[in-house]
């Protein structure tokens, strides 16, 4: 698991770091670094990447995978991907986006930080929607801000499934091109 090893760090705090490809974040002024993930992970956002941008080409808007989320000076993260709208789209040079959909592909590191920091951060923003890609259960967690601005429990989209985004109209995202042919099983030894 990604545990904290910082408190009551700032964004100023995080923006002193080396450009060295590692990846920080930091929630509630708590530094969270991850390992590297695993090679399936790296598939999974890829083909989430080109779910967004065959949808950015028709729609307008921006798909960017692992961009900058600032919402505070003690809140900076990366999602996996995401998706922001034509009228949100970051100016050239901009580090920081506000996207309309985000989506965190699980890792046996992130997992718990993903669904219990990211998460109620995402939602304490407004953000309209968040998938939660679930490797190990192969399928996809979706969230979506009801009336009362809250995550309502999730929407499971197994395989055979499609998840179609109210803020991206027109989108019908298969879960099976999400996460692409079955992993084979490991059988008994």
């Amino acid at each position: 698991m990604a545990a904290p090893i910082g408190v009551g760090l700032t964004v100023d705090d995080l923006d002193r770091f080396p450009d060295d490809g590692v990846r920080r974040e930091l929630i509630g002024g708590r530094l969270y670094v991850s390992a590297a993930p695993l090679p399936r992970h790296g598939r999974v956002v890829l083909r989430v990447g080109r779910i967004f941008l065959d949808y950015e080409e028709m729609n307008g808007g921006v798909a960017i995978e692992g961009p900058g989320v600032r919402y505070s000076t003690q809140d900076s993260i990366e999602p996996d991907v995401v998706y922001v709208a034509a009228d949100a789209v970051p100016r050239p040079g901009e580090r920081f986006v506000n996207p309309i959909v985000a989506v965190e592909v699980s890792s046996p590191s992130t997992r718990w930080v993903d669904l219990n920091e990211k998460r109620p951060l995402l939602e304490s923003h407004g953000l309209p929607e968040f998938w939660f890609v679930d490797l190990r259960a192969d399928r996809v967690e979706v969230y979506r801000l009801g009336d009362d601005d809250r995550y309502g429990p999730p929407v499971i989209v197994e395989r055979g499934g499609v998840i179609s985004p109210p803020c991206m109209p027109g989108l019908d995202a298969a879960v099976d091109a999400i996460l692409g042919p079955p992993e084979p099983q490991a059988g008994p030894s």
